[in-house]
C-alpha cells in the first residue's frame, strides 16, 4: 500500500465529498430505469420525473467551524502530527 501525507488525505476526502452529491452516468441509468418502472405501476405517469429518485446524501448541513474552533483543531492537528513523525524516526 503507497503512503500518501495528510495534505493528500485532505484533498482526497474534499474530492469526495464535493463528487458524493453529483451523480455518476451509472447514478442516471439506474434513476431512469427505476422512473420507467414507476411510472408503468403509476395511475399518472406523466407526473413521475427522474430526479425523484436521485439520493440525497446530505442529511443535516454541517454548520461552519468559529475562527476559535478552527484553531483548536489545528493545533490538535498539528499534535497528531507532530507525535506521529516522532515515532516514525
Amino acid at each position: 500500500m503507497q503512503r500518501i501525507t495528510h495534505r493528500e488525505y485532505l484533498i482526497w476526502m474534499r474530492y469526495l465529498e464535493e463528487q458524493w452529491e453529483k451523480p455518476s452516468r451509472t447514478d442516471n441509468y439506474l434513476m431512469q430505469i427505476a422512473a420507467e418502472v414507476r411510472r408503468v405501476l403509476h395511475s399518472n405517469p406523466r407526473r413521475i420525473k427522474q430526479s425523484h429518485f436521485l439520493l440525497s446524501f446530505n442529511g443535516k448541513e454541517k454548520k461552519k467551524p468559529t475562527e476559535e474552533e478552527k484553531q483548536r483543531l489545528i493545533a490538535a492537528a498539528k499534535a497528531r502530527w507532530t507525535t506521529f513523525t516522532k515515532k516514525a524516526e
